[in-house]
């Protein structure tokens, strides 16, 4: 009867800003063997003709495939393709030939001014466009990866791009490949509270328990005064099963909390004592938590739970009762329970958009109204929590 908690769940943090970058080139195309192939396809561009542009400097490279004025040539026409369109998967191809591109003008002239030009604009569209892909909920699992590897291939000293590629990595579910990118992003940026705070969290994501805990007490005496670290540092006692020293620290950290971190604090404080199993205890800070911040989804939803797994506690005792009045007064006060759930589920659904909480929100609730007998409800939600009731 009870739903999943919602312990040790991490949204991902607000995302570094972009990058705004568009080097010219230098125009230099004295020393290619197709300078009137490129002149056309220079004034192609001119005009936003990408396609025949492309077709003139295609043209060109297909005798000449290190021509450089043509190889530069052709990963500008990309970008300034790339940056005309709108759909996602064709953005995507077009600045990934560009990648291609440029790194075969590398190959054969990695010093050239326009080589520079274009391999610093191919860094900040693969830095844009992925961030783009991975604030997206409609685009493909991973599919930021590529770009960000190039972007660190690009500009080796990006600490964002490599911040980015540990990101795509942790959300696609790849844990132990993002470590290596965060720490290279630390390392390349000190002053980055947030690149510290994910190498922690994906250290024990990938079950290196101990390294996350030491990043995360290293960074958090860097940054002693950053709310979202101590959190995640009192979360990664909690998520390593070292629950009584997180209880500790929880207790510790609630005597002086800033106004900004207290909702949180509070919010992981009682999912850790209800995981503990002092329920009581747990609903007292999660009612805090929704009072510093009612739009706490998490909270509410826990808080929901809290009073589930109060409600089948009692149920369990009614069912072992043998003595019918004691076993109504027992469903009586299990109903009480499930009915206090309620509203905290209906506030989680109303604060949730379309997708994984909004369907445990209307789970929870299908499961709730089904107990009580409200048949009616339970239909309302049936289809949110994809549940048949024909």
């Amino acid at each position: 009867m009870s739903p999943t908690l919602l312990a040790g769940r991490f949204r991902l943090l607000s995302l570094p800003a972009l990058v705004l970058v568009a080097v010219m080139l230098g125009g230099a195309d004295g020393c290619s063997g197709g300078a009137a192939g490129l002149d056309g396809a220079r004034t192609a561009l001119g005009q936003s003709d990408y396609d025949a542009a492309l077709t003139g400097v295609n043209a060109v490279l297909a005798t000449a495939p290190t021509d450089l004025p043509a190889l530069t040539l052709k990963a500008e026409i990309l970008r300034q393709q790339a940056a005309s369109q709108t759909d996602l998967t064709l953005k995507t191809a077009t600045i990934t030939e560009m990648n291609a591109t440029v790194r075969q003008a590398i190959a054969v002239d990695p010093t050239s001014p326009d080589v520079v030009a274009v391999r610093t604009n191919a860094w900040a569209g693969s830095v844009n466009h992925g961030a783009t892909l991975l604030r997206d909920p409609s685009a493909p699992t991973g599919a930021a990866i590529p770009l960000f590897a190039a972007a660190t291939e690009f500009m080796p000293d990006s600490s964002q791009a490599f911040l980015y590629l540990g990101l795509a990595q942790y959300t696609a579910g790849n844990a132990v490949e993002a470590i290596e990118p965060l720490r290279t992003a630390v390392r390349l940026d000190p002053a980055d509270a947030q690149a510290a705070l994910y190498l922690g969290r994906v250290l024990i994501q990938a079950d290196q328990g101990p390294a996350g805990i030491e990043a995360l007490t290293a960074a958090t005496t860097r940054f002693p005064n950053d709310a979202a670290l101590r959190s995640e540092l009192l979360n990664a006692y909690q998520r390593t099963g070292r629950a009584a020293e997180a209880l500790t620290l929880y207790e510790t950290a609630l005597q002086s909390p800033s106004a900004a971190e207290e909702p949180v604090l509070r919010f992981n404080y009682g999912t850790v004592l209800l995981q503990a199993g002092r329920v009581d205890d747990a609903i007292v800070q999660f009612e805090r938590a929704i009072a510093l911040d009612p739009t706490n989804f998490d909270a509410h939803y826990n808080l929901g739970a809290a009073y589930q797994n109060q409600a089948a506690a009692v149920n369990r005792r009614a069912n072992d009762a043998a003595d019918n009045a004691v076993n109504r007064r027992l469903v009586a006060e299990r109903n009480a329970l499930l009915e206090r759930s309620l509203p905290h589920f209906e506030q989680a659904r109303t604060l949730s958009a379309e997708g994984p909480d909004r369907t445990g929100a209307c789970t929870a609730l299908f499961q709730v109204y089904t107990t009580l007998g409200r048949i009616d409800d339970a239909r309302a939600v049936a289809t949110c929590a994809g549940q048949s009731m024909n």
